[in-house]
Formats: C-alpha cells, sequence, structure tokens
C-alpha cells in the first residue's frame, strides 16, 4: 500500500511484485532508490551530449528550428 508522502514510480504494483519475486525485495527496494539518481544523471549525460556535439545536428530534428537553418545553395 502507498504511503502519503510515496512517489508515484515507487508504487507496488503486480510486475514490481513479480519482479521483487525474481531479485527478492532487499535488492528491488535498494534499486528503487536508485531510480531519482539515475534519472537525474541520465538526464545531465543527454544534455552534456547535445552540448558538446554539434548543435546543429540535434536541432535538424526539431520541425521549427530546423527550418531557420536552410541553406540556399
Amino acid at each position: 500500500m502507498r504511503s502519503e508522502f510515496s512517489p508515484w514510480w515507487l508504487a507496488t504494483t503486480s510486475s514490481s511484485n513479480m519482479l521483487g519475486k525474481l531479485i527478492g525485495q532487499k535488492y528491488f527496494s535498494i534499486a528503487r532508490t536508485w531510480v531519482p539518481t539515475l534519472a537525474v544523471w541520465g538526464s545531465v549525460g543527454g544534455v552534456a551530449l547535445v552540448h558538446f556535439t554539434d548543435w546543429r545536428l540535434i536541432l535538424d530534428y526539431v520541425p521549427y528550428v530546423s527550418g531557420k537553418f536552410k541553406n540556399d545553395d
């Protein structure tokens, strides 16, 4: 049962019970505590990847921005 202060992504569902039985409740609860940290570091890594690569390469896939960079060659 979810407590009042429990985030929605830590809710216990039938799939999480199955995973808990597979790897053990102890390790499943440890893995759940790492989810927010991994999400933040994944986001930081994504932003760093875009920052250190060519911005135009990434922005060519954004419809509004890609129209601004059309070459009239």
